[in-house]
């Protein structure tokens, strides 16, 4: 099992003990974040290393980098 694959988030969440809404996803592969948005995770697509944490500070509410 692999990415895009659904079950391999569902499987990380069970694993951390966390429910999807509970996580960020980042990837730099679209096709990657699209399973995780549907589970309900905010998700992340990465184009750049200043994007990415504007966005990850701008979800968890913290200033980041």
């Amino acid at each position: 099992m692999r990415k895009p694959d659904p079950r391999i988030y569902t499987m990380m969440c069970e694993a951390l003990g966390l429910e999807p809404a509970q996580c960020i996803y980042l990837d730099d592969l679209g096709i990657n974040c699209k399973p995780a948005a549907e589970l309900g995770m905010a998700a992340i697509k990465v184009v750049s290393g200043e994007q990415a944490l504007a966005d990850l500070s701008a979800l968890v509410g913290l200033e980041l980098g």
